[in-house]
């Protein structure tokens, strides 16, 4: 789940395969991270403000889910097969 208020931090998993999952509000990922039923939480877009190989700073604007956020790689998150990033909101 995204993270609703200030300062929350949750763990996001890189997934570097390309998926063709559309925007259909149901379905099914049939193989690979992150298999099985989906369902879209959120549409809208986001506007990147910083970027670097370790940290990622944007503001998203969806119609449930919005503000700005960092998503973080620390370095213990670089070392696992599929990088583990921190993904935290901001006031």
């Amino acid at each position: 789940m995204i993270p609703a208020e200030d300062d929350e931090t949750r763990l996001a998993i890189e997934d570097l395969q390309e998926k063709s999952v559309s925007l259909n509000p149901e379905g099914i990922i049939q193989d690979g991270y992150g298999k099985g039923q989906y369902e879209l939480l959120d549409t809208g877009f986001c506007e990147i403000i910083k970027e670097s190989k370790s940290r990622i700073e944007f503001i998203s604007n969806g119609k449930k889910f919005g503000g700005r956020f960092v998503l973080l790689l620390p370095n213990w998150g670089r070392f696992y097969k599929k990088k583990l990033w921190l993904l935290i909101k901001v006031a």
